[in-house]
């Protein structure tokens, strides 16, 4: 998903500083960033329902704002993963009604970037991937 997310956003920002026309590349680059983000969220969405650590921070949600890990994966996580799906489906309803080729590259860069912050910011970088 962040191949195809990279590979969006070099897409659409070569079009727009570029003055390229909006073509069959750079909807392609957005629709598979869209939909494999679409599968992540509901991914992540059934691990967050089956994972004990975010089962412990909403069973005491006041005392898990206070331990880091807690409070990361109950509210934090998947905060910035919904605000990212939210990001990336925004633009792409705002380049479906965009007018020019212009406009559609401008769009489709400027919430695209919004989602991959968004995401970049919700990964905890901080965790190490093997225990």
């Amino acid at each position: 998903m962040l191949l195809a997310a990279a590979f969006a956003l070099f897409a659409a920002y070569r079009g727009w500083l570029g003055g390229r026309a909006y073509g069959r590349v750079e909807a392609i680059a957005s629709r598979t960033f869209v939909g494999l983000l679409d599968l992540q969220v509901l991914l992540g969405l059934v691990l967050y329902a089956l994972s004990p650590i975010v089962r412990t921070g909403l069973a005491d949600l006041g005392a898990a704002m206070g331990v880091r890990e807690l409070r990361f994966f109950s509210v934090e996580h998947i905060t910035g993963m919904l605000l990212a799906l939210t990001f990336a489906h925004v633009g792409a309803r705002r380049v479906r009604v965009a007018s020019t080729d212009g406009a559609k590259l401008c769009q489709a860069a400027i919430w695209q970037t919004l989602a991959v912050i968004s995401i970049l910011v919700s990964v905890p970088w901080w965790r190490p991937l093997v225990r």
